[in-house]
């Protein structure tokens, strides 16, 4: 459940040292320091070190990676007006590395061997 949470892009809440949140369109992350980390919980404020807004082109392509690893994939809709993303796709289907149903592009039984590859193609 978690996984599907977090590949969906919903929201999610990192407690603790150097933990990880996605809250309304930020990643968010921890501090690493237990002292800071106390601190910042002590004084009533969230310990968060870094924080960065996600682009629309970040969260398609985030989508697009973290889709590739669920069974039904990614729609292929999420591809519209990017003609990088649409022949990379085509490259890694020719390839025998995606298959196309049903309006979806997934990772092919050969695909999954080489799924961090397919990711990286996308990138």
């Amino acid at each position: 459940r978690h996984n599907l949470l977090y590949w969906d892009r919903g929201d999610t809440v990192g407690i603790g040292l150097s933990a990880h949140s996605y809250i309304d369109g930020e990643h968010r992350a921890n501090t690493d320091s237990f002292a800071i980390y106390f601190d910042q919980v002590e004084a009533g404020r969230l310990p968060v070190a870094r924080l960065q807004k996600v682009t629309a082109e970040e969260a398609r392509t985030d989508r697009i990676i973290f889709g590739l690893r669920k069974r039904d994939g990614v729609p292929l809709h999420f591809l519209q007006n990017d003609p990088f993303l649409q022949k990379t796709a085509e490259r890694l289907i020719l390839d025998g590395l995606l298959v196309l149903e049903e309006g979806h592009f997934r990772l092919s039984p050969k695909g999954v061997s080489f799924a961090d590859e397919v990711a990286i193609a996308f990138i």
